[in-house]
């Protein structure tokens, strides 16, 4: 998330007051010299503007502000400028020194009457120290505070910018669909126009977003509109960050040479502006670039380069990945021992982003879901306590309606349309009791959505130290270190092997809540489904070798309607079926591959001879983690994989299901519609 930390504070424009007014040029060739003109609104907007823009600029003048006329300031001036100071020392990456200023600011605030903009203003300031620093907890309430003095404010531009902030929480703890909503919320209150900068930002920090989510196309999209609307604007800093981000993108998805062009553009600005946060991004990703095009020396040195910013700055966030740069680059020498500290200190790091992340991310959890269903019970509980009333009501008009019939009869027809209004209440009541049920059933879906990102980013988490046990595990078998015992062996290949088995567990886990969440992505095209199943062929045949089994093309029909699925998913689905198979199959066995038309769309079933599943298990086939009772027979498993299956298919429109005898035999089929059905 720390790319998004040196972009937090680009442009806060007009969040202290509205208008656009530039200082006079004058002004700005003499910002270092004394002044004898009063600080005017303009000389403000100006400054503001500056901390963006030239945050090394804006400091020098508001020095000489301070120091040349402070017995002429009022406090809220004061006030004011001390939180640019803050904004100024963030963008230039002195996060603690940004932070200090920052606390006593909105202290002073606090003491005094001091305009709200002013006061959200600070807010966000100071989360952005905050978060640079690490401190995920404080920034997310930081923001809060801010948004909710810009919302009495009635500032519709600093509600934006509260909510971009709250999205790079989301970034940084991996609910990447909640990220991208609350950075399309803030562009529906931005104008593109008089917004131009935050409409940037927001342009640039969603395209961001998608590639961490896996949607590059969508990425670059939003990248390329935020690298124009930068160049409209001629602000150099807004360029270099546009183009440093852009760069990221393109090494993230392999083309090397276009990210180095992108971010070396972005570091002749950074480094002529002093953008420390900014520098130190652009050489991380620059050693990664030239580690993977095995350009070592150069690669450590910019690592190097950008570990020593990191350092000085409290840059927390960017430590994690430096410190595995190094490590790869120290092994990569054969320099084990040094690899191994790196590799520490990169878990050191890990674990304390990780477990502020975790916070952040339960207390964000908890914010969107908990106090929504709170909300909800307590709409249930006003409803059913209405209902209940009404209903006395009814009984007490019966009542009447017996005793007015004795004394007149005439009062039974006002009795009667009274009963028929109540009545009619209660029946409205009762309607809005049940939409309220639906809405609290959609609040209980989505908590149950973002269950399943967070149990995502979590197995992210958890594989990376399982990497490095495994990766440490193989570096031991090598005899770098000096020759192993046979007993030591043993236990290095039992470390190896279940960690690699775990690491499989943790893998299905994450696909698992990848496609809960709906986070996978289907490259939908027309196929011939014949075509796709002789190509599955080859890839499994190693697997077949090792048990000898034979695999017969059993009636594969050809010219067949075509399908709309995505080849790869139906790949991975195939050569799962065909592992358990080989799995739960005999040694010496046979397992049939058919397709058949069917009516409605295509048959394809996987048949073996082998073990099957005992009739009492059936129901447990499709369960995650449940392996149908095969959990002791010694043959390795996580029981994830069939569900797996299931949902994709399921996702591409088709359904699965199984023939299954004890020692006879099992065949899984899967139906999938033609084009046109």
């Amino acid at each position: 998330m720390w790319k998004l930390y040196g972009f937090g504070l680009w442009l806060l424009l007009l969040l202290a007051i509205s208008g656009t007014m530039l200082l006079p040029s004058n002004a700005e060739e003499n910002s270092g010299k004394a002044t004898s003109s009063p600080l005017t609104l303009d000389i403000l907007s100006s400054i503001r503007e500056q901390v963006n823009a030239e945050p090394k600029r804006a400091l020098e003048k508001i020095r000489t502000i301070l120091d040349q006329k402070p017995s002429s300031l009022s406090l809220q001036k004061k006030i004011e400028l001390a939180g640019y100071q803050s904004g100024a020392y963030e963008r230039l990456g002195n996060f603690k020194k940004g932070l200090e200023v920052g606390l006593a600011a909105l202290d002073l605030a606090n003491k005094n009457k001091v305009n709200n903009h002013i006061v959200a203003y600070i807010h966000n300031v100071i989360g952005k120290n905050q978060e640079g620093m690490g401190q995920m907890s404080q920034s997310m309430q930081s923001y809060k505070k801010a948004y909710k003095d810009f919302q009495i404010s009635n500032d519709p531009r600093g509600m934006a910018s509260a909510k971009l902030n709250l999205a790079g929480l989301f970034v940084g703890t991996k609910l990447f669909n909640d990220a991208i909503r609350e950075y399309e919320k803030a562009l529906s209150l931005l104008d593109p126009e008089s917004d131009r900068f935050l409409y940037t930002r927001t342009l640039n920090n969603l395209g961001f977003t998608h590639i961490e989510n896996g949607a590059a196309e969508k990425a670059f999209e939003y990248l390329k509109l935020a690298r124009d609307l930068s160049q409209k604007m001629g602000n150099k800093l807004v360029i270099a960050y546009t183009y440093e981000n852009s760069g990221e993108a393109y090494y993230h998805t392999g083309q090397y040479d276009k990210s180095k062009e992108y971010l070396l553009f972005a570091l002749q600005i950074a480094e002529t502006d002093g953008i420390e946060p900014l520098i130190t991004g652009i050489y991380y990703y620059l050693g990664l670039i030239e580690f993977a095009q095995k350009e070592f020396a150069t690669s450590e040195k910019h690592a190097s380069k950008a570990l020593k910013m990191a350092l000085k700055n409290d840059d927390v966030g960017k430590l994690p990945g430096l410190y595995n740069l190094l490590s790869n680059q120290a092994r990569q020498k054969k320099d084990y021992k040094t690899a191994l500290e790196y590799q520490d200190l990169k878990q050191k790091y890990e674990d304390i982003v990780t477990n502020k992340n975790i916070v952040t991310a339960l207390s964000l959890l908890e914010t969107e879901f908990q106090l929504k269903e709170r909300q909800q019970e307590i709409t249930l509980l006003q409803r059913d306590n209405q209902i209940q009333k009404l209903s006395l009501q009814k009984e007490k008009g019966f009542r009447y309606l017996g005793g007015g019939l004795v004394v007149i009869l005439f009062l039974s027809v006002g009795f009667l349309l009274y009963i028929l209004h109540i009545k009619s209440q209660t029946t409205k009541l009762a309607i809005a009791r049940e939409e309220d049920l639906m809405e609290s059933k959609l609040a209980a879906e989505a908590a149950n959505r973002a269950k399943s990102e967070f149990l995502s980013y979590m197995s992210h988490e958890l594989r990376t130290p399982l990497n490095a046990v495994i990766g440490f595990s193989e570096t031991l078998r090598l005899p770098v270190f000096g020759s192993l015992t046979e007993k030591q062996t043993e236990f290095v290949d039992y470390i190896h092997e279940s960690g690699t088995l775990l690491l499989k567990l943790i893998n299905d886990l994450l696909h698992l809540s990848k496609i809960e969440s709906g986070a996978v992505d289907l490259d939908l095209k027309q196929h011939d489904m014949s075509e796709i199943i002789l190509n599955v062929i080859p890839m499994v045949q190693h697997i077949l070798d090792k048990r000898q089994i034979q695999l017969h093309e059993e009636n594969i029909q050809k010219n067949l309607s075509p399908v709309i699925v995505d080849n790869i998913r139906i790949d991975q689905i195939l050569v799962n079926l065909i592992s358990n198979a080989v799995k739960y199959g005999h040694r010496e066995g046979n397992i049939w591959l058919s397709l058949k038309e069917i009516k409605n769309g295509l048959r394809i079933s996987v048949r073996d001879d082998g073990i099957g599943i005992a009739e009492e298990q059936f129901e447990n086939v499709f369960t995650p983690f449940n392996r149908a009772g095969m959990e002791l027979s010694g043959i390795e498993g996580t029981g994830a994989g069939l569900s797996i299956v299931k949902a994709l298919v399921e996702a591409m429109g088709g359904t699965i299901g199984f023939e299954s005898k004890l020692d006879k035999g099992t065949t899984f089929w899967i139906d999938i519609p033609v084009v046109g059905e």
